[in-house]
């Protein structure tokens, strides 16, 4: 079973309707924004586990369930992504940023559960991680490859030069 079908689950055993309610908008809106925020994290999440240091500490992490995933995986760049999906979603930076934080602990229990019913290592882990990032890539092209653009586009560590592409889109620019 893939991270989106076991997230849908979870989602509709009631918690779409608790963490809409704590976000503070409609159920709809709610479903409409984490069909993009759940792919994002999931992605997020297996770019930065394909460095093999950032994978073992993921492993640990997930493995433990803390609560500090999002904020390793997305650091600096939590912002400048909740503004993105803001922009996409129709909703504002804080409730985009609400369903982030509910969303993500869902996340890290299901990929944790997946963790140690397969027996991942920290590579199997980051394989994991990269196939369900794949599978979704595979179902959304058009949704994910405005994701990624938000995750460092072009690797170099460095988002300075596409957030400014990325402003020059969103504002009319070149690109």
């Amino acid at each position: 079973m893939n991270l989106m079908d076991i997230l849908t689950q979870q989602l509709n055993g009631g918690a779409l309707s608790q963490i809409s309610q704590q976000v503070g908008i409609d159920e709809n809106a709610a479903s409409t924004a984490i069909s993009s925020i759940a792919p994002m994290l999931i992605s997020a999440l297996a770019k930065k586990s394909s460095q093999p240091e950032q994978a073992e500490i993921l492993h640990q992490k997930i493995a433990d369930e803390q609560d500090d995933v999002l904020d390793h995986v997305l650091g600096n760049r939590q912002n400048m992504i909740q503004q993105g999906l803001a922009q996409q979603t129709g909703l504002n930076a804080d409730a985009v940023g609400g369903l982030m934080s509910a969303l993500a602990p869902m996340l890290i229990h299901a990929i944790s559960q997946q963790q140690k019913k397969q027996g991942l290592d920290a590579g199997g882990l980051s394989s994991f991680l990269n196939n369900q990032s794949g599978l979704i890539q595979a179902a959304a092209p058009a949704v994910m490859g405005m994701l990624f653009d938000m995750l460092d586009a072009n690797d170099d560590g460095n988002i300075m030069d596409d957030i400014g592409r990325i402003a020059g889109k969103l504002f009319g620019g070149k690109s």
